[in-house]
């Protein structure tokens, strides 16, 4: 039996085959089996990996990238989309939109950002008014969403704003998907190590999202495959990462996977 030390915590996490979670004080808060670290000293053992890991990703961020050449990309791509695209697009969405149900045209919701400070995450909206835009997530066949709305939702045409939450250097276009607060906070108090991916900006798309992980999050395991991608983004990010990136999540716009609604 392999001794359980911090190198193998550390690699198991981003093996994914051990889930570094906090023991909630109800089981039944989760869906999913997870595998705590069974030692003695399980919890120094787990606070020293995560020690490690913070330590690693310092040496990540320092990759000149993320500081002008990755706002250089976002700026060239966001101004593009906003001038080629959401120029003609808004003024048909909006008659769409409206028609359809009251409320207005564009949804704002605060999500968390950079450092887990709260920003306004724009949106097209795409359900009906609700008492729970900020507090419950979106389910498959969820009655708040309008026809207009699955069909944005479908392409991802609904994010499209969020071009305009970069331009104002809150958000990039690649980098880590951004939760609502409430949703946020509740992956804080699972998972110790989710907290990491808000080191960098939040990203309209990202490597989690074009291994088909988006929509509801169900269980613990659907959490950890998330964290465990958009680490690796953070280990990985280059103009040529966040190119590639781009150009898949385009073809996922137009052949997108069932999870997409």
């Amino acid at each position: 039996m392999e001794v359980l030390t911090q190198d193998l915590v550390e690699r198991e996490i981003f093996k994914g085959s051990m889930n570094i979670v906090k023991e909630p004080h109800n089981h039944n808060q989760v869906s999913d089996s997870y595998i705590f670290i069974k030692t003695q000293n399980q919890d120094k053992i787990r606070e020293e990996a995560i020690e490690r890991m913070i330590k690693a990703q310092n040496e990540y961020l320092k990759n000149s990238y993320w500081k002008f050449p990755k706002r250089f990309f976002d700026i060239i791509v966001s101004c593009f989309v906003v001038i080629f695209v959401l120029s003609w697009l808004v003024p048909l969405l909006f008659i769409a939109i409206k028609l359809e149900s009251k409320g207005p045209f564009i949804f704002k919701q605060k999500r968390n950002g950079e450092h887990m400070k709260p920003f306004v995450c724009y949106k097209f909206r795409s359900m009906r008014l609700n008492d729970e835009s900020n507090t419950k997530p979106t389910s498959k066949e969820d009655e708040r969403i309008t026809r207009m709305g699955y069909f944005m939702r479908r392409y991802s045409i609904d994010e499209l704003p969020q071009f305009l939450n970069v331009l104002k250097g809150e958000m990039s276009v690649v980098g880590p998907r951004p939760h609502m607060i409430s949703e946020t906070n509740r992956y804080n108090e699972i998972s110790n190590v989710f907290y990491l991916r808000h080191r960098v900006r939040p990203g309209i798309t990202g490597l989690a999202q074009i291994n088909k992980c988006r929509g509801e999050i169900s269980c613990i395991s659907d959490l950890n495959q998330r964290i465990r991608y958009d680490l690796s983004y953070i280990r990985n990010a280059s103009f040529l990462y966040d190119f590639k990136l781009v150009v898949n999540t385009i073809f996922h716009v137009f052949y997108p996977d069932e999870k997409a609604r």
